[in-house]
């Protein structure tokens, strides 16, 4: 079978073709494109397909794909991008490198020098793939706490985390194929907690960053309860604070800069599918999947616009009548295969991320585009009961098909 059977021409805004003329398609030397957007799809989907055939990550017993089952995966999987029904959010599949990565990670932060520059080494190789990376601070000790083997007092989490934007301006960002992004997290509990709140507030701060507080039980209980709660660190307790009035100032803070967000990491660590692995303790820089550290997110979004009957749209029938549930539950599952093959086709360029990513959990993450266009194809106001109930409905459907 030739290039023939991948018979869909992708139709691109000019907007569109002009992002993909400067960031994904393959270009020559003086960059000019050398490759239409329906031939990158046919690259992607090739070279994606080809995860099948490798035996190295699967279970026992696999059996290769012949050759026809083999171009039928790269129709399929070309099919769902070209169509535009789903787009695949790796970093790398923009000009077909061999480092391909993941889209994000998530790194450990232990409370010493190693650990610490050893992460932000690690981070640039990262980065500079176009990867981002999500960390929790919370390990590191609180600032003027005394340094045992310096005798001197420590900086605190914030003084590193500015290191590391720092570190994403200077050098990650120049020569990276995206803009480099971080999230850090930080306990509620932790004794810098009123430093991290206000530590984007004048805009000029940790530029880099996404920050996000990790919101415990302990404190939800205690707002409930308008009682007070500890701040602690490695066993120590510091200080007493209301958490009403903490509550207040984060909310102060949100209200003024956009952040820092929060994160249920309690609620998080209930739904873990692997707690026996570890427990969860940040998310990725944009906060669509909390991960284990050295997980990486392997993502792609279900265009849902695409997927409302252009013929159904605007007559008086029930909104499930109007959605194209087939053709959704067959575009997730394809899109489920693909990602997974991303997982066996990517280097992830440490040990520790390879063991765990290729040969230990292999998440996924199926999000969605296109919300509020499909409430407009329906009729739905955004802001409603029946917009809200929709959400769950088709969530639920993903989530349960994938």
């Amino acid at each position: 079978m030739g290039q023939d059977r991948f018979n869909i021409e992708p139709q691109f805004t000019e907007n569109a073709r002009l992002i993909a003329e400067k960031r994904y398609l393959q270009t020559d030397k003086q960059g000019k494109p050398t490759e239409t957007p329906k031939e990158m799809f046919i690259r992607i989907s090739k070279f994606i397909a080809s995860a099948d055939l490798d035996t190295s990550d699967k279970k026992k017993g696999y059996k290769k794909p012949t050759q026809k089952e083999l171009d039928e995966t790269e129709n399929k999987f070309f099919e769902i991008q070209s169509s535009l029904e789903f787009l695949s959010g790796m970093s790398l599949l923009d000009r077909g490198k061999e480092d391909l990565v993941a889209a994000c990670y998530v790194m450990p932060i232990h409370d010493n020098v190693e650990s610490i520059y050893g992460t932000l080494a690690n981070t640039t190789v990262l980065h500079r793939r176009g990867a981002g990376i999500g960390y929790d601070f919370s390990e590191i000790r609180p600032e003027g706490e005394r340094v045992k083997s310096t005798g001197r007092e420590a900086s605190g989490p914030i003084s590193f985390m500015r290191l590391y934007d720092f570190s994403s301006e200077t050098i990650m960002n120049r020569g990276a194929v995206r803009h480099a992004g971080h999230m850090g997290i930080l306990r509620i509990d932790h004794p810098d907690i009123d430093k991290f709140i206000t530590a984007k507030q004048d805009y000029t701060q940790l530029t880099n960053f996404n920050i996000s507080i990790a919101i415990t039980d302990e404190f939800v209980k205690a707002v409930q309860n308008d009682t007070d709660y500890e701040l602690k660190h490695d066993g120590t307790v510091y200080d007493k604070r209301s958490a009403r009035e903490m509550l207040e100032k984060v909310s102060k803070s949100i209200h003024r800069s956009g952040e820092p967000g929060f994160i249920f990491i309690d609620e998080v660590n209930r739904h873990n599918p692997t707690l026996h692995v570890g427990l969860m303790t940040s998310t990725n820089q944009c906060g669509e999947q909390p991960l284990l550290p050295y997980e990486a997110c392997n993502l792609g979004s279900v265009v849902l616009n695409k997927f409302v009957f252009e013929d159904k749209k605007d007559k008086d029938i029930p909104v499930d009548e109007k959605i194209n549930w087939d053709r959704l539950e067959y575009v997730v599952t394809v899109a489920a295969h693909f990602l997974d093959n991303t997982i066996t086709v990517a280097h992830h360029l440490l040990p520790q991320i390879e063991e765990i990513v290729k040969h230990g959990n292999r998440k996924i993450g199926i999000g969605v585009m296109g919300w509020a266009d499909m409430l407009y194809e329906l009729s739905i106001p955004y802001n409603s009961q029946e917009a809200l109930e929709l959400a769950e409905k088709v969530m639920k459907f993903i989530n349960d098909k994938g």
